[in-house]
């Protein structure tokens, strides 16, 4: 008898308080991207502004800074959703780092050898006035 009446009660719980349609699709929207980041933004925000820009873009010393940042002194005082952002956006800024490496390699070499197919690729990075060397 207590399992119809714990059902009766569920069904009526349902029918009377369910959430508005919209609530349920309000949860597959994408997060909106942040137009810039500083230290006093969420790890999400800086997450997804850090996952929008190009590879080459990303910005691996300020994530290194906000890691550290972010990171509270005592284990015991984070917060699990921001420890996994975090990591998340650690391994984002290891592996821009990696291919920003590897570029810059390239480049490199190829500034360095008039036969290298991206030779004029290579002279116009390292000459072009918007690259800090």
């Amino acid at each position: 008898m207590t399992t119809f009446f714990t059902l009766l009660t569920l069904a009526i719980v349902f029918f009377c308080f369910r959430p508005s349609k919209d609530s349920y699709t309000d949860v597959f929207k994408p997060i909106p991207i942040p137009k810039s980041v500083d230290f006093n933004s969420t790890p999400t925000d800086v997450l997804t502004y850090m996952k929008s820009l190009p590879i080459l873009n990303v910005d691996t010393e300020f994530i290194s800074e906000y890691i550290n940042f972010k990171t509270p002194s005592h284990p015991d005082d984070e917060c699990v959703f921001d420890e996994s952002i975090l990591g998340d956006l650690e391994v984002l800024g290891y592996k821009a780092e990696t291919v920003q490496e590897h570029f810059e390699n390239e480049m490199e070499i190829a500034v360095n050898n008039p036969d290298h197919p991206r030779h004029a690729e290579a002279l116009a990075y390292y000459t072009s006035d918007e690259k800090e060397v």
